[in-house]
């Protein structure tokens, strides 16, 4: 899979669309655009902040075929985890009670395991 084609799926898998990703990145929509269409790749410490960005370690990008499956669900579930710590958050701080928290987390639970 090509750098241009892990980025799109990284940047689906954040739930992020094309424009989300420049403005957290600081760039112009159409640099992404170019990045996904492979008309052009990040430099090496844009790609650092992409990988940053997207919550995958840079070697994503790089990974051999046969890992790419392992690799998705290790996004999969540091996406899941992620959910679950900000969900905690507003259970904490009292945004949300203690059923809607459970089934929330049934629901991660059930997605990180697919």
């Amino acid at each position: 899979m090509a750098i241009s084609d892990r980025i799109a799926k990284a940047r689906k898998a954040a739930g992020l669309t094309q424009s989300e990703l420049a403005r957290r990145l600081g760039i112009r929509p159409q640099s992404v655009q170019s990045w996904e269409a492979g008309i052009t790749a990040p430099r090496a410490r844009r790609l650092t902040q992409v990988a940053e960005v997207l919550g995958v370690p840079e070697a994503f990008f790089f990974e051999e075929a046969g890992s790419e499956n392992s690799q998705t669900r290790s996004i999969e579930g540091e996406i899941a985890a992620r959910i679950a710590r900000r969900l905690q958050g507003y259970a904490e701080a009292g945004n949300l009670d203690r059923a809607a928290l459970e089934a929330v987390g049934q629901l991660i639970d059930v997605l990180a395991r697919r």
